[in-house]
């Protein structure tokens, strides 16, 4: 089966992380519907954390359904590790404690709260038109090829996902008009289609490490972030295992 063949335009984004303020400790009281965040001092049994805010106009169950996706993850990127979530409606603030890992740095904290966007479209402008998005991509994983000699990642679509993409290629097949596929409304790759491609995936190629691949297949195959969450503070334990 023929797949399409590209070069792959990298763009490298340094997040610079958020400058850590105030150190204040948390204490967490029950109550009904949630874990009160207050700012009395308390220690914590775990020796790192981040204190996330849902921006927006949102619901309890936005709140429930934001930090259920952010532990979603949380345990996909490190499955091992010791933490516990405290949530405040009132606020829209929560908090994760855990125990660090090598894992945990500023630019995770960072990609932790990204969208993780996804969107296949005609051309190479992101105004073009909307071929493929999240919804539609059942995987992603990154792999070593021993045909290109180098990591890649590889997208695989739901049923509905490889009917246009089918479609699509079908269409800009022997034309100069690209697919183009942009993670968090960053250009990943625009290659020129030679033929309909039904098998229902499309492989990214490129200068990729095993690291900047498995970071971009997780960013791919990742739920979709529908609210804007920023990170009020963190504390990021220096001496860890």
């Amino acid at each position: 089966m023929k797949k399409i063949y590209c070069s792959l335009i990298v763009f490298s984004i340094f997040l610079t992380g958020c400058d850590a303020v105030d150190e204040t400790d948390y204490q967490y009281s029950e109550n009904s519907s949630s874990q009160t965040i207050t700012s009395q001092n308390t220690e914590s049994e775990y020796d790192s954390y981040v204190v996330f805010e849902i921006e927006g106009n949102i619901e309890n169950e936005d709140v429930d359904n934001a930090v259920e996706i952010i532990e979603n993850r949380v345990t996909e990127s490190c499955p091992n590790l010791n933490y516990n979530i405290y949530s405040d409606y009132d606020t829209k603030i929560f908090r994760l404690d855990f125990d660090r890992t090598e894992k945990w740095s500023e630019l995770f904290i960072e990609n932790l709260i990204l969208h993780n966007s996804v969107e296949l479209r005609k051309g190479d402008s992101q105004s073009g038109t909307l071929v493929i998005d999240k919804e539609n991509i059942a995987d992603a994983e990154s792999y070593f090829a021993e045909n290109y000699l180098n990591w890649v990642v590889r997208i695989d679509f739901d049923e509905k996902g490889s009917s246009l993409f089918a479609d699509v290629t079908g269409e800009l097949a022997g034309t100069d008009i690209p697919v183009s596929i942009w993670v968090n409304d960053e250009l990943i790759f625009a290659p020129l289609v030679s033929c309909a491609i039904t098998d229902g995936r499309t492989v990214i190629t490129g200068n990729f490490t095993e690291k900047s691949a498995e970071e971009l297949a997780e960013k791919i195959r990742s739920e979709f972030l529908p609210y804007s969450i920023s990170v009020n503070e963190y504390k990021l334990a220096e001496n860890y295992t």
